[in-house]
């Protein structure tokens, strides 16, 4: 059971809980039910400061344990400083994938500029076992983050450990020392999209220098490694390969060596079918096992709801047994709603043992406030050799707030949100002021850009942004989108995301208004156009404060167009006019643009003679 309750702005509560009955494996020394459970609040102390604290407990039920986690997150402009404090004793840890131990660290994070940044983290650890075990340690990186397309890091690494190292005498007595390990390391990573291909790289190198007392010292190094390539050849033919592998080397050559390789040859045809053949490789020679996997996958869309996937799977494992199996999964994704509906099912040949069948149903919907419902039941063939079978049902509800601008918006909660968000308003500037003053307008339907991704507003004027990679984007309205009669208020502005990080910036727009009218030489100064009265060319006026000038033509009319909402005044250009003459009410009159009259006409301006 996942559970997470919003109090209000700076008090949020959650929890997770599993309870499973251990009686029921086989496998398993234990006769009871266990729990394991993190529950625990975060607080907002203030707009910089937030406070997290969970409670762990774990074990069974007569015989539970508990832990605690607590972290302090303090952001600045331009990075962040974070305290954080783990007390997991063995007994938690072992119900839960937790390492066990007392861990006390502060890390530092500062932005020098957009692209670069450092990490530094200081901490001790030590463990809750009946042993000595404890390490000071120390990381420095600096990451290189030009754009989401191009990640770098390089991290240094420094540890001392002090523990206890057993030796067997010639007596076959055990003896305990106090040992001293120093592990000293540099790891590199590296990740660059393009528009065909993606590479990925993690690379480490750690030495490793033990002396225990004055009669032992060891020294042997530790390589590690994950590379991926992704490559897409056209737009049919993709291709993907990765690796991750761990060696142990000293003086007398390779310890060990811990390799994964994966693979994967996909060809499309068109946009409804699909050809996928993988392979994947493990060999763990610290463990003496090899395991070997390969599969045969075809996927069919008949539309956009509707899709169906076929697979051929050969395995085979030195620990577990070796098996084939045909597989076919159906799947309906709702028109309007990303959930979906999925069954499946699998017919499993083991080379010992009976066949069997495996069958899953999964429901998933995200109602309105995006809150997500998800319903599985199935059966497992889990045990070939006995021919046993496991079955289990699963009904778990999520949901997830994010705050931003003041205001709590509903998300979901998966493996990939809650993220990063860039919302605002969409609004009716009404006063021109590039402020959303309280009483404005809001508007539907206002296209918006931010760097290649596009938003609408909704009925409410809000429009929200997801992006899922760090980066610096640009936001803006979409202008090509944008209606005519709008006139754009706010600017684009330059928006840096980052992780558990909000940005609110309002888009302010105006209504086009025109105004246009004649200019007269009044002969009798009665203020309207009379027959023998004549238009004057070449008169010249300016809407004050918007740069708009214009001149009068032969008929003496004059025309502006785009004027923004709210308070304009028309001034006549002195200068403009012929010596001896003046308008007959003044040089300024006012102009007040509003949604229900955005055009004002037959704004004439009588010219009569005198000073």
């Amino acid at each position: 059971m996942k559970f997470a309750y919003v109090v209000n702005s700076n008090l949020s509560a959650h929890l997770e809980t599993a309870v499973y009955n251990e009686s029921l494996n086989p496998d398993s020394e234990l006769t009871g039910e266990v729990i394991s459970s993190i529950s625990g609040f975060s607080f907002r102390i203030n707009p910089q400061t937030v406070i997290n604290l969970d409670w762990l407990i774990a074990g069974e039920f007569d015989s539970l344990e508990s832990g605690a986690e607590a972290s302090i997150l303090y952001g600045l402009l331009n990075g962040y400083i974070q305290g954080i404090y783990l007390y997991i004793p063995p007994e938690t840890a072992e119900y839960m994938e937790k390492d066990e131990g007392e861990d006390k660290s502060i890390s530092f994070r500062l932005d020098l500029n957009n692209n670069i940044s450092i990490n530094p983290t200081v901490g001790q650890r030590k463990s809750l076992a009946d042993e000595i075990d404890e390490s000071d340690y120390y990381t420095f990186r600096v990451i290189y983050n030009p754009s989401w397309r191009n990640y770098n890091a390089l991290t240094l690494y420094y540890e001392d450990n002090r523990s206890e190292y057993s030796f067997i005498g010639q007596n076959d007595q055990i003896y305990i020392f106090l040992g001293d390990k120093i592990r000293k390391g540099i790891g590199l990573e590296n990740n660059i999209y393009g528009r065909t291909f993606r590479v990925s790289s993690d690379l480490a190198y750690y030495d490793n220098q033990i002396k225990v007392s004055n009669f032992y010292e060891e020294n042997y190094q530790d390589y590690e490694a994950e590379v991926g390539l992704y490559k897409r050849f056209g737009n049919y033919l993709l291709l993907s390969a990765n690796y991750d592998g761990e060696q142990q080397r000293d003086d007398q050559g390779v310890r060990y060596y811990d390799r994964e390789y994966d693979g994967e040859i996909r060809l499309s045809f068109g946009r409804r079918a699909s050809l996928s053949l993988g392979a994947k490789r493990n060999e763990e020679e610290s463990e003496d096992r090899i395991d070997e996997e390969s599969n045969l996958r075809l996927n069919y869309y008949f539309n956009r709801e509707f899709s169906l996937t076929a697979e051929l799977k050969d395995y085979h494992s030195e620990f577990l047994s070796d098996y084939q199996s045909v597989s076919l999964t159906g799947n309906y994704y709702y028109s309007d709603n990303p959930g979906y509906i999925r069954l499946s099912g699998e017919y499993i040949v083991p080379d010992q043992g009976e066949a069997g069948t495996s069958f899953r149903a999964a429901y998933d919907i995200v109602r309105d406030n995006e809150s997500e419902i998800k319903i599985e039941v199935g059966r497992e063939y889990t045990d070939f050799v006995n021919n046993n079978y496991e079955e289990y049902a699963t009904i778990s509800y999520s949901h997830a707030f994010s705050f931003i601008g003041g205001e709590n918006k509903p998300t979901r909660f998966t493996d990939f949100e809650p993220r990063p968000i860039v919302a605002g308003y969409a609004y009716l500037d009404e006063n021109y002021n590039g402020v959303m003053d309280p009483g404005e307008k809001k508007l539907a339907d206002i296209p918006m850009r931010l760097g290649n991704m596009l938003a609408v507003s909704d009925q409410e004027g809000f429009f929200i942004f997801k992006p899922y990679f760090n980066d610096i984007y640009f936001l803006n309205f979409d202008y090509r989108n944008l209606v005519a009669d709008y006139t754009p208020v706010t600017e684009e502005i330059l928006v840096r995301v980052k992780d558990n990080q909000n940005v609110m910036q309002n888009f302010g727009v105006t209504i086009n208004g025109t105004i246009s009218g004649k200019v007269f030489i009044d002969k009798n100064a009665n203020g309207v156009k009379d027959q023998n009265d004549q238009y004057l060319m070449w008169a010249g006026l300016e809407v004050a404060g918007l740069n708009k000038k214009d001149y009068t033509d032969q008929l003496g009319e004059y025309y502006f167009q785009n004027i923004p909402l709210g308070y304009h005044q028309l001034r006549l250009l002195k200068e403009s006019l012929p010596s001896g003459t003046r308008p007959l009410n003044g040089y300024t009159q006012d102009i007040f643009i509003t949604e229900d009259q955005l055009d004002h006409h037959n704004i004439d301006i009588p010219i009569v003679y005198g000073d």
